[in-house]
């Protein structure tokens, strides 16, 4: 069984300005998705959306995004203890420098509990690749 969890998390630049393009977008899901399976969690599936956007670049803004994980419905704990813990960030915040563009000029939040009340459905890990698959001989 898999279920759909979901947190938000903010974004705050303290140099630059937020660029929401595709692959802006694609490249901190990643990165979130790596700090996820850093804490042992088993992710089939994570999307982010920006909320808003707050401040200005003057100011310094805020994205508020909504992360939504797909997981085996065994790692919600996992995941919710990792998403408290201060590695998570920390895993974020060196992944989005590693990264370079804007996201490394920006510090995040998580500022409320994981949202669990989703239903689980039934559903599997996708198939690997074929070139993943092992030949026989």
């Amino acid at each position: 069984m898999l279920k759909v969890v979901s947190f938000p998390m903010n974004e705050v630049y303290y140099a630059g300005s937020h660029s929401d393009t595709p692959p802006e977008r694609e490249e901190l899901t990643g990165v979130v998705r790596s700090a996820l399976v850093s804490g042992g969690v088993h992710v089939y599936d994570v999307s982010m959306t920006s909320l808003m956007v707050t401040g200005t670049p003057a100011t310094g803004e805020t994205v508020h995004w909504l992360v939504e994980v797909t997981l085996p419905v065994q790692d919600v704990d996992a995941l919710v203890a990792h998403h408290t813990s201060a590695s998570f960030l920390a895993f974020v915040e060196g992944g989005a420098i590693a990264l370079g563009g804007s996201h490394q000029n920006s510090l995040y939040q998580t500022s409320n509990a994981v949202d669990t009340s989703a239903a689980p459905f039934g559903g599997s890990a996708p198939s690997p690749p074929p070139g993943a698959r092992r030949q026989r001989k």
